[in-house]
């Protein structure tokens, strides 16, 4: 072989070697990772999400947690009636929905029945006491808002007749009942307290109804603690320029020379902070975690300075500081 060949067979192993060794390594195929699994998260309302109340904070809640909360999926029924919870809560538990808010008290008997048979889903409901492995209720003060609406109904009406219109028989409604008498007879002892239950969390015109009623019976302020009903008693306050006392979500704007002030309700953050918790494995079950105005859920919203003077409203700011710093206690009822 001569020696131009050699050569030439020397450079291509060369280069052959060279071409092998700059070649990209060849790496193990990764296997694909699972994408992590939603929370699934569904609030089951009685009332409807336009009360300006209690329902409208608590969907608020639940909107602000699917935009702060990352990898949650939400959804809500809302007008959900009697006859038809049994059948809302099974369908999101076989949906397999990881927590199922139930918001309000009147479905604790449902949920007790329907829970332990969705035992991977967390059954949580308000203004309940409810215990279970895998049931836990938001037990709200609202003898606390009742006291404050009642001393303000006390302190302010000249009649000395008070009016309470509560949208159904139920315990938050009891609760309520029973610490609006107790503020009223704080604020004023020989002043009478009248009180209707309408029946429905959203008939405007029978809680419009009922607010004539009391108003032509003599009283001059009425504590509306009815959700999307109340806003008919607004309205008769309005017709009949007498007081009221809203509740919910800040309600002054609705009739500003008629409404007093809202007993606020402020549920978006406390249903967030379960969210959260469930999501972050710091929520408790089998626990009814307890609300109050210590914790913020409830407070007062602005206090109308064309209804209340500086000195009624230096009054009403102690009796609302008191409430916070557990100063005034009323008795809460349980289930």
């Amino acid at each position: 072989m001569n020696s131009k060949k050699l050569f030439s067979m020397i450079m291509i192993v060369v280069l052959v070697a060279l071409a092998v060794g700059c070649a990209p390594k060849a790496t193990p195929t990764a296997e694909p990772t699972a994408a992590a699994k939603p929370l699934r998260v569904a609030l089951i309302m009685e009332g409807v999400i336009t009360d300006a109340g209690w329902n409208a904070d608590a969907y608020n809640g639940l909107m602000e947690a699917s935009k702060e909360v990352p990898g949650i999926e939400v959804a809500y029924s809302e007008g959900v009636k009697a006859p038809d919870w049994e059948a809302t809560m099974r369908d999101y538990g076989s949906q397999g929905y990881d927590v199922i808010l139930c918001h309000h008290s009147v479905m604790t008997d449902t949920v007790a029945r329907v829970a332990p048979e969705f035992p991977k889903s967390l059954f949580v409901v308000s203004n309940s006491g409810i215990k279970g492995p895998n049931m836990s209720g938001l037990d709200t003060k609202n003898e606390e808002s009742g006291y404050m609406a009642g001393y303000i109904a006390g302190l302010l009406s000249k009649t000395k007749k008070t009016g309470y219109i509560v949208s159904i028989d139920a315990l938050f409604a009891r609760r309520a009942n029973l610490g609006f008498n107790a503020g009223v007879k704080a604020a004023c002892p020989d002043c009478e307290v009248l009180s209707t239950t309408v029946g429905s969390s959203d008939d405007l015109a029978g809680g419009k109804e009922a607010g004539l009623a009391m108003y032509d019976a003599g009283v001059d302020i009425i504590w509306q603690y009815a959700d999307a009903t109340g806003l008919g008693v607004i309205e008769a306050a309005k017709e009949r320029n007498q007081m009221v006392i809203g509740s919910g979500a800040d309600q002054l704007d609705l009739a500003p020379n008629n409404l007093v002030t809202t007993t606020g309700q402020f549920l978006a953050p406390m249903i967030l902070s379960v969210i959260k918790g469930v999501k972050d494995g710091t929520f408790v079950a089998n626990q009814a975690h307890l609300y109050g105005y210590d914790t913020g859920l409830y407070d007062l919203a602005r206090i109308n300075d064309k209804l209340v003077t500086a000195d009624q409203k230096a009054v009403i700011e102690k009796v609302r500081q008191d409430l916070k710093d557990g100063k005034i206690t009323i008795e809460h009822l349980m289930q």
